[in-house]
C-alpha cells in the first residue's frame, strides 16, 4: 500500500498573515487590478529595503512578496501599506481581495472594453460584502477580457471570462460555463461567492456539482470551448504603442530593480506598472529603447531565463534542499527557449508550479529528481541525479509534447 504522506502547503501569506521563511519573514502585497503607480512602486522598494532585506518575489497572481522582515517589522508595515492605498484596511477585507485582472485591461485594444469596469465592481462588492467569511484565503477570482494577453489557461476559483462576444462564468476548470451580460457580471459572481461560502467550494467547483450548482441560478448554460492560447509576449516591446515589458529572472528581483522601473514609468511613460501572471512587468507608454535601463532583468524574450520557473530555493525557504538560483542559470542555459518551460522546485511541495508540468525538477538532499509530465511530488524513476546528470538528462530528453507547457496554468 502507498503510504505516501500528503504534503501540507500552508496558507497564501498576506499583509495581515506573514509567513517564515528561510531569510525571515514574507509579506504579501497584492496590488488592486494587478497595477500600482510609480509613487508606489518607490515606495514598496522603499520599504524592502528599510524593513526587510531588499528582496522582492513577483508571483504568479501578479502579488510582490517583500523578503525578509522581522517580527516587529511585519507588524509596522501594515499601516503604511494601507495608507499607501495597497490594502484593504482590515484583515477580514483582504482576504478576500484574491482578484487576478487582464494586466492591461484599460490600454489593450483588443480586450473586452467591460473588462476594467467589472473588475472595479467585483472588487468594490468583494471589500463591501459580508458573509465570505468561511471561504480559505487562497479562494480567488478572474477578470479575462481576452485580447492580446489572455488569461485562458489560468484558473481560479471563480473565472469571469470573456468569450465569443459575451460574458461567462467559469467554476474551476468546468466546461460547463454560465452566460452573463457584463453589468450582472459582478453580481452573478458575488451570489455564486456567498452559496460556496455556505457550503463546500472544494466540491462545488468540480464536474459534475458545478452543473447543479449553475442550475440553482437558472441562467443560460454552454459549453466553453476557447480557442488555441495566442498572447503576445509581456516582454520586450508591447503591442503597437502600448509600451514594455521586463521580466523578472527566476521571479526574484532586488528594491533597485524596482525603483529603476518606477523611475522610467514616471519620467518616460504613464506613470503607471502593470504586474502580470508571468513574472513580468509593463511599464505602459514608454519606448522600446527605454528597455537598456534594466541590464539585470529579462528584456528579450528568446532570454533563456524566461523559460525556467523556480522557487527560490535554499536558503530563502527551509524546506529546499539545493540552492535553486545558483543552478538556475546553468539549467537554463541547458534548457534553451523553444522547448516550453522547465520548472524547478526546490522541494516535492513545488509552490512555484502546482500544476502538472512536462517536465520538473525536484531537489532533494542528493541532487534532483525528474518528474516527466507530472507535479514536484510525482513518483518517477529518475531520482537523486547530480547537477552535471541533470544537465545531461536535460540536453538528450525533449520535452514531452503531450502536456502543454506553461508558466501561466497555476496561480499559487
Amino acid at each position: 500500500m502507498n503510504m505516501k504522506p500528503t504534503l501540507k502547503r500552508g496558507w497564501c501569506p498576506s499583509l495581515f498573515k506573514p509567513m517564515e521563511t528561510g531569510d525571515g519573514f514574507l509579506v504579501r502585497i497584492k496590488p488592486f487590478l494587478s497595477r500600482i503607480t510609480s509613487e508606489q512602486a518607490h515606495f514598496i522598494a522603499d520599504t524592502a529595503n528599510r524593513l526587510g532585506n531588499g528582496l522582492i518575489n513577483l508571483s504568479q497572481k501578479a502579488n510582490l512578496q517583500l523578503r525578509g522582515f522581522s517580527r516587529q517589522n511585519t507588524l509596522r508595515i501594515i499601516p503604511e501599506v494601507i495608507y499607501n492605498h495597497l490594502s484593504a484596511p482590515t484583515s477580514y477585507q483582504e482576504k478576500k481581495r484574491n482578484l487576478l485582472v487582464s494586466p492591461l485591461a484599460a490600454l489593450d485594444p483588443l480586450c473586452d472594453p467591460a473588462t476594467e469596469w467589472i473588475a472595479q465592481h467585483l472588487q468594490t462588492m468583494l471589500l463591501r460584502t459580508n458573509g465570505l467569511s468561511r471561504l480559505s484565503g487562497k479562494f480567488s477570482f478572474i477578470v479575462d477580457g481576452g485580447g492580446q494577453y489572455p488569461l485562458t489557461d489560468c484558473f481560479s476559483d471563480i473565472n469571469l471570462r470573456a468569450y465569443q462576444g459575451q460574458w461567462v462564468i467559469q467554476l474551476g476548470h468546468t466546461q460547463k460555463v454560465m452566460v452573463c451580460s457584463a453589468e450582472k457580471a459582478p453580481l452573478f459572481v458575488m451570489k455564486l461567492a456567498k452559496y460556496l461560502a455556505q457550503h463546500d467550494p472544494r466540491r462545488l467547483i468540480h464536474d459534475p456539482e458545478a452543473d447543479k450548482l449553475f442550475e440553482i441560478f437558472e441562467t443560460q448554460l454552454i459549453n466553453y470551448n476557447p480557442p488555441p492560447l495566442k498572447r503576445s509576449s509581456s516582454v520586450g516591446v508591447i503591442g503597437e504603442n502600448l509600451g514594455i515589458g521586463v521580466g523578472i529572472p527566476y521571479g526574484l528581483m532586488h528594491a533597485d530593480d524596482l525603483h529603476q522601473l518606477a523611475e522610467v514609468a514616471q519620467h518616460h511613460g504613464d506613470g503607471m506598472l502593470h504586474l502580470t501572471p508571468w513574472r513580468s512587468i509593463i511599464l505602459s507608454h514608454c519606448s522600446e529603447e527605454l528597455l537598456s535601463f534594466f541590464p539585470r532583468l529579462i528584456t528579450d524574450e528568446q532570454d533563456f531565463k524566461s523559460h525556467i520557473i523556480a522557487c527560490p530555493g535554499k536558503p530563502y525557504c527551509p524546506r529546499s534542499a539545493i540552492n535553486i538560483l545558483q543552478d538556475a542559470p546553468i539549467l537554463a542555459q541547458t534548457w534553451g527557449n523553444n522547448r516550453g518551460y522547465l520548472h524547478i522546485s526546490g522541494c516535492p511541495k513545488g509552490c512555484a508550479l502546482p500544476d502538472v508540468n512536462s517536465i520538473t525538477l525536484c531537489a532533494t538532499g542528493n541532487g534532483y529528481n525528474i518528474i516527466i509530465n507530472g507535479k514536484a511530488d510525482t513518483d518517477t524513476v529518475y531520482m537523486h541525479l547530480s547537477l552535471p546528470e541533470t544537465v545531461a538528462f536535460l540536453k538528450h530528453h525533449p520535452a514531452p509534447s503531450s502536456i502543454k507547457n506553461s508558466s501561466e496554468n497555476s496561480l499559487q
